[in-house]
């Protein structure tokens, strides 16, 4: 039952990147209309054989790609990249942190995901979360990093219910809440 509930926390998340990534994408007229990842890794599921992917060389990336990678995380270097639908992606882990970043075919940054847990959470955001939901514990962190913007999709728990809570543009909503059983 909570494997039942975590995926269709996840299941959500998802849909709530795409709905995130759409406002970001509108934000900025001028760009080239980018298509997102359907579906995002967010954990290192490799217990699941179909979620383990083959990484390619870094021969095989965009020059573009690579050159930003390496001027904005200069201290990774166990990153691995792989071939998605819309370009590259990158994974590594930084401070125990597990990073995602995705870039276009044409070598662009869409975005990055960080997934934490409460303890790497800010000062900041654990007591805006804390103070609306008091009686909740943080399961786990999504921080999602556009261009322009930051979005932080949070899983919290109490003794009742599941709830995926979305943080951006200075406004915290419910955008899912699931009772357990």
């Amino acid at each position: 039952m909570k494997k039942n509930i975590l995926t269709t926390a996840l299941v959500f998340t998802v849909a709530i990147l795409a709905v995130a990534s759409k406002a970001n994408a509108q934000g900025s007229a001028n760009k080239q209309k980018v298509s997102y990842p359907e579906k995002l890794i967010i954990s290192d599921n490799t217990s699941n054989p179909a979620a383990v992917k083959d990484a390619l060389a870094k021969s095989k990336i965009n020059v573009k790609a690579l050159l930003d990678f390496q001027k904005a995380f200069t201290n990774i270097g166990n990153e691995k990249w792989y071939k998605e639908n819309y370009g590259y992606s990158a994974r590594f882990f930084e401070n125990g942190i597990q990073n995602d970043v995705s870039y276009s075919d044409k070598g662009e940054r869409l975005y990055q995901m960080k997934q934490f847990n409460e303890n790497n959470l800010s000062r900041e955001l654990r007591t805006q979360i804390k103070t609306a939901f008091y009686d909740c514990s943080v399961k786990w962190v999504h921080e999602i990093i556009f261009p322009h913007k930051t979005v932080y999709i949070v899983l919290i728990e109490d003794e009742a219910t599941l709830k995926n809570i979305r943080i951006g543009d200075d406004e915290m909503e419910v955008v899912e809440e699931v009772t357990k059983s």
